[in-house]
């Protein structure tokens, strides 16, 4: 890793393939679309990462990855 990282050299990888098995009973999506007064937890990511002089971001995505994409 180079000293003296500037943030345009960085690429936000964000980790959102998780079912929610042990979330709430009876909840059946995934982890990163729970909604935390009116925004998903991804989103609040998402938008905390604009902040940022990023050179990118990237979501993995796996269970249910159509929900996640919609949700972008």
């Amino acid at each position: 890793m180079r000293q003296n990282m500037e943030t345009k050299d960085i690429t936000a990888v964000i980790l959102a393939g998780g079912k929610s098995a042990r979330m709430r009973p009876g909840y059946n999506g995934q982890k990163c679309m729970i909604e935390v007064n009116g925004k998903s937890i991804l989103q609040r990511t998402l938008e905390h990462l604009d902040r940022w002089s990023l050179r990118g971001k990237m979501v993995c995505v796996g269970y249910d990855a159509q929900t996640v994409v919609a949700g972008i």
